[in-house]
Parts: C-alpha cells; structure tokens; sequence
C-alpha cells in the first residue's frame, strides 16, 4: 500500500529580512533602540501564505508595513497531520533595532 506521511511540523525554509532603510527610518530619532511587530501568519496547506496581520505593531507604522510584505513572501514547507497537508496560524515576530 502507500506509505502514510509521517507527520511533520511547519518549516519555513526562508524568511525575507526587513530592509535596513526601513529600520533606520524607524529608529532615527526613537529612543526606542529596540522595535517589534508580532504578525499572525496563516501558512496554507497549498505551499502559500495566505494572510498576514499585525497582532502587536512595533509604534513604527514603516516597520509594520514591511514586516507584512516580507511575511507574504516566507517560503515554507506545509505542515503535515495523519497524511495530509495542513493550513497552520503561527505568530512571528520581526525586529528592528541595536542588540
């Protein structure tokens, strides 16, 4: 017979990076050294992400903006439940700041 997916967990194989130009907007004249927006992220069982929304914004509306354009494009292999494909909501975060 056909051998049963073993499950498996969401892995995401690339996560765009947010753009130095906009981490210095937002950082230019904040006290704040240390920003983050925290996305819900729906990654769909078809390989794509299919919604991306601010959960926590970062104060910085450029950040929040970018971090939604860089999520729409996280490359990913779906997660996998008792031989099927599986649409996943996880919360990621994306930072701007001085460590």
């Amino acid at each position: 017979g056909k051998k049963q997916q073993q499950d498996r967990p969401l892995k995401i194989t690339s996560k765009p990076q947010i753009s130095r130009d906009v981490l210095s907007k937002c950082l230019k004249g904040s006290r704040n050294t240390q920003l983050v927006t925290v996305l819900t992220v729906t990654f769909h069982s078809s390989g794509k992400v299919t919604n991306a929304e601010i959960s926590q914004d970062s104060g910085c509306e450029y950040l929040d903006k970018e971090s939604i354009r860089a999520a729409a494009k996280i490359k990913f292999k779906p997660a996998v439940k008792n031989g099927e494909l599986i649409t996943v909501t996880k919360n990621l975060e994306y930072k701007a700041g001085i460590y």
